[in-house]
């Protein structure tokens, strides 16, 4: 595959991030196996984020949807942030956790900037605000298979 294959690939993709927003990340990872023999270039770190069943569910979740997530939008060289949309269903082990979270970062550089910078460290404190019944945090390098 030449060079110019892979820059209109690249070019399509990014025009369908700005234009399409989060499915542009699920049609990267079906796309990506097309660069046969390249260097994985949509290689990204993942954070994800476990919270334990809080004692008051009502006030956890006004405080993360009204001030967490606000907060958290603001690390820079986030890619993409989600939350599990209702209670996460426990296949094996325990206790299920009462809300998981994933942010997405371009790489393990970035990653690690953002941890580091002002807005990563203040997302971090924020958390001894709301997560009192504890909160997993989980980090790790994402390919497809």
């Amino acid at each position: 595959m030449g060079m110019g294959q892979i820059s209109i690939v690249a070019k399509w993709l990014w025009w369908d991030e700005a234009v399409a927003g989060g499915w542009a990340f699920r049609h990267r990872l079906l796309t990506r196996d097309i660069l046969v023999g390249v260097e994985d270039p949509f290689k990204m770190t993942r954070l994800l984020v476990l919270y334990n069943q809080p004692t008051d569910a009502a006030a956890f979740d006004v405080y993360y949807r009204d001030k967490h997530i606000p907060l958290a939008k603001t690390i820079p060289g986030v890619r993409s942030c989600t939350v599990s949309a209702q209670a996460p269903g426990l296949m094996a082990g325990g206790p299920a956790p009462y809300l998981v979270a994933e942010l997405d970062f371009d790489s393990p550089a970035d990653f690690q900037a953002a941890l580091a910078s002002p807005e990563g460290q203040a997302t971090a404190a924020d958390l001894a605000n709301f997560a009192q019944a504890g909160v997993t945090l989980v980090s790790f390098d994402v390919k497809s298979v």
